[in-house]
């Protein structure tokens, strides 16, 4: 967000609590999906892992953006 400077405290921290509770649940559905792939084969297993982690970065990167997080 541009307009940090702008915000109250109390705006920026109830801002900040919904990007932490976002981005907990991309880790939770992120933790899920490798818990499933773990059960596959292990030739598909690293393949759907590494794709996890692919899927988990960007829904990270996306999230950044949409909250104006610069890190």
């Amino acid at each position: 967000m541009e307009n940090e400077e702008e915000l109250s405290a109390e705006e920026l921290q109830e801002l900040m609590s919904c990007y932490k509770k976002e981005l907990a649940h991309i880790y939770r559905t992120a933790s899920a999906k490798r818990a499933a792939a773990m059960k596959r084969d292990t030739f598909h297993r690293n393949t759907l892992l590494r794709q996890c982690d692919e899927e988990m970065r960007s829904d990270i990167d996306s999230l950044k953006k949409k909250f104006g997080i610069h890190y």
